[in-house]
């Protein structure tokens, strides 16, 4: 008599939404993606599932469409009833509508160019430990990501080194004394949607002017780091919520005065504004 095959009932959790899939118990990782893939439209690519592990404690990410999981059985992948799966991932739609309206790069122009000239001067310091500034207008402390379960790679150690570059950048020194800033800490935010794709994706965050800057360090798939150039102009951005908390003229005005003393302070020590 041939083994009957069970029927589970997968928990998938994503954007606050829960769902319920049925799979059959020799199903593996892709089919459970394509399942998922019929209820969300979540574009194969970006799909990530975060799996909790039954051996040891933490989770594991696995990408149901790629060639190292999508042949794992659902019982390899300790996926299993009872425990539920957060999903990450952009739909379809939210693709489209970002292709269809881009009429030029999304990046920022100039910021190859700038993170060249950014690596030629870093590669002329000598080789000597990052010292943070010191005095009333710096970062009083950093706290990186923290996800439960999940062991981060690159680890927060590599997170914090890009935390201190940015507080001990010659630019952001400079406005901060300039303006006679402070900030209470600088956090790590998690990636919340995908960079040019999501509708809502946030790069940065200030709390109560100053009380706490958040930034995103992370890429999307949470395996390596957004160019520095790109998180320092976040950093930037946020300062000047130091003083204006809404996007009006204001704020603009501020926003790029900041930005073109960050960039010129890089090059002369006394440049005022």
């Amino acid at each position: 008599m041939e083994d009957m095959e069970s029927i589970l009932n997968i928990t998938v959790i994503w954007r606050g939404n829960k769902y319920i899939v049925e799979m059959n118990s020799n199903a593996c990782l892709k089919d459970l993606g394509v399942e998922l893939q019929k209820l969300t439209d979540v574009k194969a690519d970006t799909m990530r599932l975060i799996v909790p592990q039954s051996s040891k404690k933490g989770s594991k990410m696995l990408s149901p469409f790629s060639d190292e999981h999508s042949r794992l059985s659902l019982q390899e992948a300790s996926i299993a009833e009872g425990k539920s799966i957060r999903m990450m991932g952009v739909s379809v739609d939210e693709v489209d509508k970002v292709l269809q309206s881009a009429k030029a790069d999304l990046r920022i122009a100039g910021f190859d160019e700038e993170e060249n000239r950014m690596r030629q001067r870093m590669s002329y310091r000598p080789p000597t430990s990052l010292k943070l500034p010191q005095g009333p207008y710096t970062f009083s402390d950093f706290r990186t990501l923290q996800i439960p379960g999940v062991e981060l790679n690159p680890p927060a150690s590599e997170a914090l080194k890009r935390m201190h570059m940015l507080a001990a950048d010659p630019g952001i020194i400079a406005i901060m004394k300039k303006h006679h800033w402070h900030v209470g800490i600088m956090t790590e935010l998690a990636p919340v949607g995908y960079v040019g794709v999501s509708p809502k994706c946030i790069l940065g965050l200030n709390k109560n002017h100053g009380e706490e800057i958040s930034l995103r360090l992370r890429t999307d798939d949470l395996k390596g780091f957004r160019k520095y150039e790109s998180i320092k102009k976040t950093l930037l951005h946020e300062l000047a919520h130091m003083v204006y908390s809404e996007h009006d003229a204001n704020f603009y005005a501020l926003d790029k005065q900041v930005k073109i003393c960050a960039h010129v302070c890089v090059y002369v020590t006394d440049f005022t504004l």
